[in-house]
């Protein structure tokens, strides 16, 4: 028996100390691995890191793939690493997420030149490229390069983009409010009251305005290309493309 789970038959640390359904302690045991599951996971991004640092900076021969391709491999990594955190603390660390994702959509709209309002308000999936995925989401531009695979079964669908999010807040006034309540996210506030203020008039604003008519006509035109592809009535999925969708406040896979 190691030292480790002698000791760990003895005492057990609480973490956290009270938390929504009440006391407990973890087993330092259980402790013990999910900081080395953090550690593993941070270290994986490191290499990564460090893998790019050497052939960028030295006489390799890359392309603008292999730079796309390190660049994906390092968010799934920081993600990984954040879910190593917040299993080692309970979830208390999901803040990370939104930050993490931020990040990462500017240094995509550094690759692919677009800002995140720029482009069309819809794409077919089989139309869209990888320099898209600050319109698309991930999970959009995933899709999109799975449906060239023929090995692969892709149902025929379209993305709506950041674009008509864009478009959307434009027109109805709530841009500025909008970026004041993200720099609370992403910057801290202080006073949690004033953050739940904020989120409370924007989620009114944004319930009583209505989407743009011409987002609307460029729905109805799409749906109406896929039922007549169809020849028959379609069922939707509708899913949201961002990846905050996957925690515990989900509203992903809603299906008509």
């Amino acid at each position: 028996m190691s030292l480790l789970n002698r000791f760990s038959k003895h005492f057990s640390l609480p973490w956290p100390r009270k938390v929504a359904t009440g006391d407990f302690c973890k087993p330092i045991t259980i402790i013990f691995q999910q900081f080395r599951a953090v550690l593993r996971a941070d270290n994986h991004a490191l290499e990564i890191i460090a893998d790019m640092g050497e052939k960028l900076g030295g006489e390799y021969l890359f392309d603008r793939h292999y730079i796309e391709t390190a660049i994906e491999d390092m968010v799934i990594a920081v993600h990984q690493a954040i879910d190593r955190i917040n299993d080692l603390t309970n979830g208390r660390c999901k803040t990370l997420y939104p930050i993490c994702d931020q990040l990462a959509s500017r240094v995509r709209i550094m690759m692919s030149g677009l800002e995140d309002w720029q482009g069309p308000a819809l794409g077919w999936l089989q139309e869209i490229r990888p320099r898209d995925w600050p319109l698309v989401g991930g999970k959009g531009a995933h899709l999109a390069e799975m449906i060239h695979d023929p090995a692969v079964r892709v149902p025929p669908g379209f993305v709506i983009t950041t674009r008509m999010f864009h478009d959307f807040m434009d027109e109805g006034g709530l841009l500025p409010l909008f970026a004041r309540f993200e720099a609370m996210l992403t910057g801290g506030v202080d006073n949690e009251a004033v953050l739940e203020e904020t989120r409370q008039q924007l989620e009114d604003m944004v319930r009583v305005t209505g989407p743009p008519a011409a987002f609307l006509d460029s729905v109805g035109e799409f749906l109406a290309r896929m039922t007549s592809e169809a020849g028959q009535p379609i069922f939707l999925a509708i899913r949201s493309s961002a990846q905050e969708e996957d925690l515990d406040f989900s509203f992903a896979g809603q299906f008509l």
